[in-house]
């Protein structure tokens, strides 16, 4: 998925968001239907597909949540998009919790329950992107509120004609914008996001299942955790969408802030009542505080609130400074995101203190970096401002 981000402006140049979005949705109906009779070449086929299917995607969803927003509802449009989007973590966690409920194994009629659930979902997915709209003229004139709307839609195919080389023009796009300030200050927050995914998507849950001490219904308490991550996540996201025009007036730095903040203390929590050892086998070695499951499920959702919380802002960060160019702005994201989340899977199994360093340094070197970008997007629309103001006087003047 990594490198397919780099290829992911460019698809996007051709086809635009909508279609975009469709394209990359294919892959993971067809992943799904591989579990019905899986095989290890289809399998490795499969997931090759779905990594490129997913750059495209995320990168598409980025860049029509851009085109659809103005600088006012950027940030209200970004958490709305984030709890809907994980709402799939309530209602699939829910979902497996139940079928997965007093089964020891999961033998071929339950695999395929599952599986047909699952491509249902993401069939329905990939129908209902055909049916979004692009704005129209009266809704573009709303969203182009201090954005050129010639310029933001430029890689669309459906407003542009098709160009020749715009492949190689999207890539060399992609490569400046890296090489700017502002965006190797936010690789490292984009950094600590992969990081942080893995930690919360993989680690933390095995962790669970791997403490003996939590007794029998640890299989019920991870898929119970996946449930409150997603509570946690969906909460974030509604309630900083909903406030979305507040933040936007008084900074992003403070929310993003505010979520590395309750992260560390989920850091802080785990390190306490978890076994050092739990990343890798299953354990009772001693810890700090005896295991307990309503500090795991308290853990699950601070880490759910604020991944959502560092998301939605800098979403809303990338679709407000990056409206000319969103779709190289979000595959950098995701390209970073990618590659730092497969970092961490490389140790997902060290001892959990060595993680928690990397998750903890990277969180706060990532929140300080945010906070940076966001003093120079402050500085440069306060110049912006002072500048319209003193050219009615030059022009009175003269």
């Amino acid at each position: 998925m990594a490198i397919s981000n780099w290829i992911a402006p460019s698809v996007i140049a051709y086809t635009g968001p909508k279609f975009g979005m469709v394209l990359g949705g294919i892959p993971y109906c067809l992943f799904m239907a591989v579990f019905f009779r899986p095989y290890l070449g289809t399998l490795y086929a499969s997931s090759i597909l779905l990594g490129i299917g997913a750059a495209v995607l995320w990168t598409s969803q980025g860049v029509f949540l851009t085109i659809n927003s103005s600088d006012q509802t950027m940030s209200r449009n970004a958490g709305m998009f984030w709890a809907i989007l994980q709402l799939s973590n309530l209602w699939g966690n829910i979902f497996a919790t139940v079928e997965l409920s007093g089964q020891k194994s999961i033998d071929s009629a339950l695999r395929t329950r599952l599986f047909v659930g699952l491509l249902c979902a993401a069939i329905l997915g990939v129908l209902l992107f055909l049916v979004l709209r692009y704005p129209g003229k009266r809704d573009r004139g709303r969203t182009a509120t201090s954005r050129s709307t010639s310029t933001k839609v430029r890689c669309l195919h459906c407003t542009t004609k098709w160009r020749e080389w715009v492949w190689l023009r999207e890539i060399r796009q992609s490569f400046r914008l890296l090489m700017t300030l502002k965006m190797l200050l936010l690789a490292i927050t984009f950094a600590y996001t992969g990081f942080m995914l893995t930690f919360w998507s993989g680690v933390f849950g095995t962790s669970i299942h791997f403490t003996k001490v939590l007794g029998d219904e640890r299989n019920y308490l991870l898929g119970l955790s996946g449930v409150v991550i997603g509570l946690g996540e969906i909460t974030s996201g509604a309630l900083f969408g909903f406030l979305g025009s507040t933040i936007k007036r008084r900074g992003r730095s403070s929310i993003a802030v505010l979520g590395v903040v309750l992260q560390l203390i989920s850091y802080l929590l785990i390190f306490l009542f978890f076994p050092f050892d739990s990343p890798s086998h299953e354990t009772d070695l001693a810890t700090y505080v005896a295991p307990n499951k309503d500090v795991a499920l308290i853990c699950s959702f601070l880490l759910g609130f604020g991944d959502a919380a560092i998301n939605v802002q800098i979403y809303a960060l990338l679709g407000n400074t990056y409206s000319a160019d969103s779709a190289p702005a979000f595959a950098l994201f995701k390209f970073v995101q990618s590659v730092t989340a497969a970092i961490a899977f490389f140790y997902a199994t060290m001892t959990l203190p060595g993680q928690l360093v990397i998750v903890t340094a990277t969180g706060i070197l990532g929140a300080a970096s945010f906070c940076i970008v966001e003093l120079l997007n402050h500085r440069e629309e306060t110049k912006g401002l002072e500048i319209q103001l003193q050219s009615p006087k030059k022009s009175t003047n003269l």
